[in-house]
């Protein structure tokens, strides 16, 4: 069981000033470790996108990862990324 880390108020407000809230919405094994990860969310909804830009996503306790959208759907506010899962890290869980 994965414990919940209760978010410290220096990192509150750097989430607040610089993030955004997405959800998963639809994970998809393609390979043995791959998964083809779908977000989405109000706050991703008629956000503009260039190829080359970057997602982070922070995993609580100043933990990222960074993934390269390999589409992104402004209208529905959607994205989706291809993840490689490593073994026990954060993104794995």
């Amino acid at each position: 069981m994965t414990e919940r880390r209760r978010v410290g108020r220096i990192e509150a407000a750097f989430q607040k000033m610089f993030t955004r809230n997405a959800r998963v919405v639809a994970i998809e094994p393609i390979g043995a470790r791959f998964r083809l990860i779908t977000l989405g969310g109000d706050a991703l909804k008629q956000v503009a996108w260039t190829p080359g830009d970057k997602l982070q996503l922070m995993f609580g306790g100043w933990m990222q990862r960074t993934y390269t959208p390999i589409e992104w759907d402004p209208d529905n506010g959607t994205t989706r990324l291809l993840a490689f899962m490593h073994g026990e890290g954060p993104a794995a869980r």
